[in-house]
């Protein structure tokens, strides 16, 4: 990392806080910045609460450094990521990073020696040469004050058609035009409610008024009838004052329909679930159970991969290429659930003779290497074997002993003695047939 001299470097962390991370917190993004504001977005409580809904699910994801399928217990790289930094952790920086990439399509973390440190990823420039190298540059207050190697690192993205090294376009700049739609009516409604909670009026009357008559008419008004509590109180004029309605009531403009489906394109562009959002009056556990499941197995978890694969290639791989970070989603207990779920219907159907076990055993995602060893096949009986045991069965069903008289050379002597040993003690056909077996 290429730094400037001592008084002109900042923090990285200097330029932004993080409150409550894990928990729904909020962002403060705005101080320092070079680019994008978020204003725009966090202003929306549903975008926030969506943002922030992804951000802990990927945070919580259960995690781990494995050699050859092993959790590594005591790897130098766990107390990197569990600590990153002083004054953070591995949730608030997977969080945070989550956040980055909805907000700006762009993430980093920054490789200090032992260290690792989030980044204000909107102070932080990416461009890429006509070689296909990348250049990191972070601009604070108008002023360069870090350039950032390659090396130094882990940069996270959203797709950008056309360019694999540049970042995309932010989930946040789709939705941008239904975060601001239900901004602007929840503004609407709050101006609704404080000019009285009716429509706006235009008071008039065919007689000239002077000013501090109109002043003392409209303080009059004000007083008795503004503000919601004084709604629907009845009023009277005279000399021949009009109040005229200029404004649709929210129900004749369709306020309510509207703010909703600005909600429902929010949490459809952010892909979170509407009701864990904020459709809580009208959930039960297993509506929202299913909802959360939804999101863990469609986003948040494919989100992971993503995730894993860079810190891999960006992180791990250069510290120790033999081990690998692992998300293991499938120590969350509503997921164990729904895989217990599942096997219990695919064995069903292997009971039934309609499917393989090693179809069910790939829809579960289990390796063949899980299926159980096959049983030796038995080895074939020799024929001699089978003359002696035709000889025993037709004895014993005479009623006679089956250690009957038999000569070959074909079986040893000692396998001879241990077969009529068993011969002498069989009273029925099974335990003759189970001697020759």
């Amino acid at each position: 990392m290429m730094k400037l001299p001592t008084n002109q470097i900042v923090s990285p962390r200097s330029a932004y806080r993080v409150l409550d991370i894990p928990g729904l917190g909020s962002f403060e993004l705005t101080s320092g910045q070079g680019g994008t504001s978020p204003k725009a977005y966090v202003k929306s409580a549903w975008a926030h609460a969506a943002m922030n809904i992804r951000a802990q699910e990927l945070a919580g994801l259960p995690w781990r450094i494995a050699k050859d399928g092993i959790t590594q217990e005591n790897h130098p790289l766990l107390q990197l990521l569990t600590d990153f930094g002083r004054e953070s952790n591995y949730a608030e920086a997977m969080a945070a990073t989550e956040i980055d990439l909805l907000t700006f399509g762009k993430s980093f973390w920054l490789l200090d020696g032992d260290v690792l440190q989030h980044l204000d990823a909107p102070t932080i420039a990416v461009k890429a040469t006509p070689a296909g190298e990348l250049q990191f540059t972070q601009t604070i207050n108008g002023k360069v004050v870090n350039r950032f190697a390659r090396e130094e690192l882990v940069y996270f993205k959203e797709y950008l058609p056309g360019s694999d090294l540049l970042p995309g376009k932010p989930l946040l700049d789709v939705v941008s035009n239904a975060i601001q739609i239900e901004y602007e009516s929840g503004r609407y409604i709050e101006a609704f409610l404080a000019n009285d909670a009716t429509p706006s009026l235009l008071l008039s009357t065919e007689q000239t008024v002077e000013q501090t008559q109109l002043e003392k008419t409209l303080a009059w008004w004000n007083k008795t009838f503004r503000g919601s509590k004084k709604a629907g109180k009845v009023g009277m004029v005279d000399k021949g004052l009009k109040a005229q309605v200029l404004s649709t009531s929210l129900r004749e403009i369709a306020l309510v329909e509207l703010r909703e489906s600005a909600r429902n394109d929010i949490c459809a562009g952010l892909r979170v679930p509407y009701l864990l959002v904020g459709a809580m009056v009208k959930s039960t556990y297993a509506n929202v159970a299913e909802a959360r499941r939804f999101l863990l197995e469609e986003i948040v978890i494919p989100r992971g991969k993503y995730i894993a694969d860079v810190i891999n290639e960006d992180l791990v791989s250069r510290i120790d290429p033999s081990v690998k970070f692992e998300f293991l989603p499938n120590q969350i207990e509503l997921l164990q659930e729904a895989q217990t779920i599942k096997w219990d219907r695919l064995d069903r159907a292997v009971q039934r003779g309609t499917i393989s076990q090693e179809f069910a055993r790939a829809q579960m995602g289990w390796p063949e290497s899980a299926a159980p060893s096959e049983p030796p096949a038995p080895e074939p009986q020799l024929p001699v074997l089978r003359s002696w045991s035709r000889k025993a069965l037709k004895a014993i069903r005479a009623g006679q002993s089956a250690d009957v008289p038999f000569e070959t050379d074909e079986v040893s002597l000692r396998e001879q003695v241990a077969i009529r040993a068993q011969l002498k003690l069989a009273k029925s056909v099974a335990e003759v047939e189970a001697v020759f077996q």
